[in-house]
């Protein structure tokens, strides 16, 4: 009996360790399987974290290309509308400019407009004898050899009748004696038009030809500012217009008795004697006839 219940005791210890085996190597089989997977999880994990990554790092890079991109735009949004602030103020100066061309435009018709009416003058002047001159020297002789030499000042002005009358009678110019072929009507001229320059005067020299070709005659222009009142020395009272005053100082020789004064105002006209009346009254003063004026010869 004892021994049945042995044998039945060694089979079944038999059958549980036969069962015990069988168990353990499923549980094997499932742990490798497990295993493999779990490898191929963090394969896969780390394709993944390495997708990732580079997907952090492209989209950093994106972030800051638009960032940059965003600056650009900026700086080019400034731009444009510095760009716009610049055309607007073009187009306004260009409209300014346009502007201002034709007021220019127009001034320079009116300018042409007035240089043909002057012309035309001066056409006529020419045509009538007489002849204007700005800053050339007259072609004359003052004295043998030596030819006429006026000094203009920059700075002289145009005065009224009465400074200048008190200016010429001031002057001394006239009380020089008349020499010739040494000093003559010439550097009278010149003289007076130099002493009337360094005063700030404005003045001109004047020489005239005679229609018998007789020697030509120097004198001296000035220009006043408003007409005026003048008491000659024959005692006539002159109406003198503004503008241009005709003075001749010629001074007298000095071999027989001559006024105090030689100064005196002369009157011009092509084709009419040439005549002079004293500034000063005096009884020795005599203007004698130089000849019909043919010409008249204006130097400034």
């Amino acid at each position: 009996m004892k021994a049945v219940i042995a044998g039945m005791i060694l089979l079944l210890v038999i059958a549980l360790y036969g069962a015990s085996c069988t168990t353990d190597s499923a549980a094997g089989s499932t742990y490798s399987q497990l295993e493999e997977q779990l490898r191929q999880l963090q394969a896969a994990h780390e394709a993944r974290s390495a997708e990732v990554t580079s997907l952090e790092t492209s989209l950093a890079d994106t972030v800051r290309e638009l960032s940059l991109k965003e600056q650009e735009r900026l700086t080019m949004s400034g731009r444009i509308a510095s760009l716009e602030t610049e055309n607007q103020r073009l187009t306004d100066l260009l409209s300014s400019s346009q502007g201002l061309n034709q007021q220019v435009e127009d001034r320079i018709e009116q300018l042409e407009s007035e240089l043909h009416e002057l012309q035309a003058k001066l056409d006529l002047y020419h045509e009538t004898g007489i002849f204007v001159y700005s800053g050339v020297k007259p072609p004359y002789l003052k004295d043998p050899g030596v030819h006429m030499s006026p000094e203009n000042n920059p700075g002289s002005t145009n005065v009224d009748l009465d400074t200048l009358k008190a200016f010429i009678l001031n002057d001394r110019t006239d009380s020089i004696c008349y020499t010739h072929g040494q000093y003559t009507c010439g550097n009278f001229a010149e003289d007076l038009h130099n002493n009337a320059e360094a005063a700030g005067i404005r003045a001109a020299i004047v020489a005239i030809r005679f229609a018998d070709g007789s020697v030509p005659h120097a004198l001296n222009a000035f220009v006043t500012t408003a007409p005026g009142t003048l008491q000659t020395g024959y005692g006539v009272t002159m109406q003198v217009p503004q503008g241009i005053v005709f003075i001749d100082s010629t001074g007298a020789t000095c071999d027989k008795p001559r006024p105090a004064n030689n100064d005196g105002i002369a009157q011009l006209e092509i084709g009419q004697p040439y005549t002079v009346s004293p500034l000063v009254y005096d009884p020795l003063w005599r203007w004698l006839p130089l000849g019909t004026v043919s010409r008249i010869e204006i130097y400034w």
